[in-house]
């Protein structure tokens, strides 16, 4: 797991070159699918040490990153690593992370089988509805092409995830899902009707009359039936008093729904300065820490120069000595400059020893060439000999045979 862990590299280089070795990994993996151990591993460590920079202020990280993750999604087809994607697509997530996400969640929809996508789609609803009503413009555009995506593969799901999303956001969606709004209203109506019908209303229980009732009634008095009926209408009170605080409370819910949207929008934009603010303090501290070394290595510069002062004090002090030895040298050497022509002569008479000894020299190879080619004349001649006794040897051979072959034949006759 060691790229893993090279993710958190403050080196771009070393982080780019470890996500294309996990890029490579996922796309040895065969015909799309994971075994259990490897979903386990891309859930759990690679994939979220992936987001973690996909949203890096660096395009060559982010990059690469982004292409990590899509290749993990086309060879490991598993749920729990959709998951993560769905979660980092969640609203309390930054907005940059949440449109990569959206973006990865575009290519499980259009590349994963129907069957692993079945338990995905209420998960990826639920995320795509706060991005289409979100205010940054590339994640609403990013959500609208998953949303048409989700469709195509999930028609009977898109009209609960419209329901959701405000006028504004459908007129946009119209471009790229014909039908958008209406399919919204029609899902709205339909919630509206269902929640109607699961209200348990009162029921006013009819009276009876004297001849529906005949004996079974006849022990009931008048003062019994204004109770029920004094009932019947506290319980109607009741139920109008409900429905008006039922009235308020659904006003409240909307108003807290808006303030909720506000708040995650205000949330995302917080938590994404928050990110930049991290990168700007980690970049800070990798500049501090190159000032050190910058600062480490002048002093030892400065260290050095001194050393170096010191050293050219002590060499002037030991060329002034040199100089006064030079002087006393040429004294000598005009003393010797006597002896300078006998030298002379000695080194012709040399130079003229050298030319007999270079004579003799080229004598002895001439000599030592014409040695070697004997030896190879004779290396030849011995060939010869060693091939003429094989030749011998065989005839001999041949003879022996022969002579076998005769005194078989004499002893036949015989």
């Amino acid at each position: 797991m060691f790229s893993i862990c090279q993710l958190n590299d403050h080196r771009h280089a070393i982080v780019k070159d470890c996500c294309e070795v996990l890029e490579a990994m996922a796309a040895g993996a065969s015909g799309g699918e994971s075994s259990d151990d490897m979903e386990n591993v891309h859930a759990d460590y690679v994939v979220p040490s992936l987001l973690q920079i996909v949203n890096s202020n660096n395009k060559i990280v982010g990059q690469a990153s982004s292409n990590a993750v899509k290749a993990i999604l086309t060879n490991c087809q598993g749920h729990r690593i959709a998951n993560r994607l769905v979660d980092a697509a969640a609203p309390q997530q930054n907005a940059i992370l949440r449109e990569r996400s959206i973006t990865f969640l575009q290519q499980v929809i259009e590349g994963w089988s129907d069957e692993k996508l079945a338990k995905l789609s209420q998960g990826i609803g639920k995320v795509l509805a706060p991005a289409l009503n979100e205010g940054k413009r590339s994640l609403r555009s990013a959500a609208r092409e998953c949303m048409a995506a989700y469709k195509s593969k999930f028609p009977n799901s898109t009209g609960d995830v419209l329901a959701s999303v405000d006028q504004h956001a459908l007129k946009q969606l119209e471009s790229v899902v014909p039908g958008a709004t209406t399919e919204a209203a029609v899902a709205a109506k339909i919630a509206g009707d269902n929640a109607a019908a699961n209200r348990s209303p009162v029921r006013r229980r009819k009276p009876r009359s004297s001849l529906e009732t005949g004996d079974q009634n006849a022990g009931a008095s008048g003062a019994q039936i204004e109770e029920l009926e004094a009932r019947v209408e506290e319980e109607r009170n009741k139920r109008i008093e409900v429905d008006g605080k039922l009235a308020e409370l659904k006003k409240s819910l909307s108003t807290e729904r808006r303030l909720r949207a506000n708040l995650q929008k205000a949330s995302s934009e917080h938590q994404s300065t928050i990110s930049k603010l991290q990168d700007q303090i980690k970049s800070m501290q990798s500049e501090a820490s190159d000032a050190d070394a910058q600062k480490k290595k002048l002093d030892a510069a400065e260290r050095k120069s001194l050393k170096a002062k010191k050293r050219l004090g002590e060499i002037s002090q030991e060329n002034k000595s040199l100089q006064r030895e030079l002087a006393e040298i040429k004294e000598e050497l005009e003393a010797k400059s006597g002896h300078l022509e006998r030298l002379k002569l000695a080194k012709g008479q040399h130079s003229e020893l050298v030319q007999n000894v270079e004579r003799e020299r080229a004598r002895a190879d001439e000599a030592v060439s014409d040695l070697e080619g004997a030896k190879s004349r004779w290396a030849s001649r011995e060939n010869e000999l060693f091939e003429i006794r094989g030749e011998l040897e065989g005839n001999v051979t041949r003879l022996q045979m022969e002579m076998e072959a005769l005194r078989e034949q004499l002893a036949q006759s015989q």
